[in-house]
């Protein structure tokens, strides 16, 4: 964890409370109302495409003049604006006389697509979104957004994260177009202590969201505290990143990697596996279909947002109860190493299951159970 003392730097504009609070509102209502609530976090041409996507989602042919009365411009902008959207890989037609077409599923993580889908399902995530083609790493940006003030459920996305990183060290590949990654910042009203509980939520979130894609059921666990696999493959990494004092929990990053429709094992190299590891896998490679990224993307914040909602409003039993239901290691002898890689371990035994506070249990050869707050663990050979 990152040690910091109360990092406000420059301020980000704040939504205007209540604006998705009335009823019988259409999608693109909600979407123009939740933009107006975050005015001055996204560039104008941002707003206006994300606008023509909302009105187009619901299918059918929509005129390019209704399109200009609605957002108020001329029937020229709105060209200009669906020439933009095209060049972003928007899959739109448009016929003479009848109007623009949107062609789903999407498999685009610009903010004119994610955020009218993202809007009216986690309104409270997304803004600022804060979009790289490419990038070193999201956690690097979404931290340098927190330590400027930007408020709780920021995005960080890209679509080639260049120089991502695991816990303890290891690196995390991923492939250009093909994987998500992405970090949110948290802003949460949980004691320094409780931190590691939004990494173990972030777990069962993307657990749940994979899980409904279907073709998965049973396949899927999590290997405590960050990891979840599918047969026993690492599908999906999270990286958690605090700013906290003794007392005070200032911001949480948390980023995920998820390896999607690429073939994972072919760029990664033995140091950046545990030890005995077996190589990762995606999500094409598990289910053996392509999966739009965007449509995916959205679930998993909506997902996230509900899983660390209830750790803040005491619900984590159910978190618990979701992880000791997926938990990977139960009944397994794991070894304990403090850090990556090399070393001994300083704890050999039997996965014992997991502590009311998330921690692992560990039973050791004499039958004493030990509880492991922190720490990388590994599944212990067979001959061990």
């Amino acid at each position: 964890m990152e040690r910091m003392p109360q990092d406000r730097g420059r301020d980000y504009p704040g939504p205007t409370s209540g604006v998705l609070g009335s009823s019988g509102l259409t999608l693109f209502e909600l979407v123009d109302a939740w933009f107006a609530g975050h005015h001055g976090m996204f560039d104008a041409g941002v707003v206006q495409r994300a606008r023509i996507v909302s009105r187009l989602q619901g299918g059918g042919r929509v005129s390019g003049q209704l399109l200009a009365n609605q957002l108020g411009v001329s029937r020229a902008a709105v060209h200009k604006h669906i020439d933009v959207l095209r060049g972003l890989g928007v899959p739109l037609t448009s016929i003479p006389g009848a109007g623009y077409e949107l062609l789903p599923p999407f498999d685009i993580l610009a903010p004119e697509i994610v955020l009218p889908l993202l809007a009216p399902r986690a309104p409270s995530f997304g803004a600022p979104f804060l979009f790289h083609a490419e990038i070193g790493s999201t956690n690097v940006v979404a931290q340098e957004a927190a330590r400027g003030g930007a408020p709780h459920g920021a995005l960080a996305v890209t679509d080639f994260q260049s120089s991502g990183r695991g816990r303890l060290g290891r690196g995390w590949t991923s492939e250009p177009g093909l994987d998500l990654t992405f970090s949110v910042v948290l802003r949460p009203d949980l004691s320094p202590q409780s931190v590691a509980r939004l990494t173990l939520a972030a777990s069962v979130a993307v657990a749940d969201t994979i899980l409904a894609l279907g073709d998965l059921e049973g396949r899927v666990t999590i290997k405590w505290p960050n990891d979840v696999l599918i047969d026993g493959r690492k599908v999906c990494g999270i990286l958690s990143e605090a700013a906290l004092d003794m007392d005070r929990l200032h911001w949480v990053v948390v980023g995920i990697g998820l390896n999607v429709n690429g073939t994972p094992a072919a760029g990664v190299s033995l140091h950046d596996l545990p030890p005995g590891a077996p190589s990762p896998i995606s999500l094409r490679e598990a289910r053996g279909s392509f999966t739009p990224r965007t449509p995916l993307l959205v679930g998993l914040v909506e997902a996230l947002g509900s899983a660390f909602a209830s750790v803040e409003e005491e619900g984590w039993d159910r978190v618990l109860g979701r992880l000791r239901a997926l938990d990977s290691l139960r009944g397994r002898r794991v070894d304990v190493r403090a850090g990556a890689g090399g070393g001994d371990p300083f704890l050999c035994g039997l996965a014992d299951g997991l502590a009311s506070d998330g921690s692992l249990l560990v039973r050791d050869d004499s039958g004493a159970v030990h509880e492991v707050i922190s720490g990388d663990v590994t599944l212990r050979a067979a001959s061990a």
